[in-house]
C-alpha cells in the first residue's frame, strides 16, 4: 500500500527547521493555530471563521 500524505517537509529558506503535519501526532493538546497559509488555494467549502492572520500564499516565516 502507498500513501501520498505529507508527514513532514523542509520549508524553503528555513535553515534548520523541519515542519511536521499536526495530523500525524498522537497528542495535539499543546498545539495552537497561529495563522492560515495558502488561503488562495483553499477549497470553496472551507470557511475561515477566526481572526488569525491570513496569507494568500506562504507566510514566509512571519508566524514564528
Amino acid at each position: 500500500m502507498e500513501c501520498g500524505a505529507s508527514l513532514f517537509w523542509d520549508p524553503r529558506g528555513s535553515g534548520e527547521t523541519i515542519a511536521v503535519a499536526a495530523g500525524s501526532l498522537d497528542d495535539t493538546s499543546g498545539l495552537k493555530t497561529l495563522g492560515h497559509v495558502w488561503v488562495s488555494q483553499k477549497a470553496g467549502y472551507y470557511d475561515i471563521t477566526d481572526d488569525l492572520p491570513r496569507f494568500e500564499q506562504s507566510h514566509a516565516g512571519r508566524l514564528r
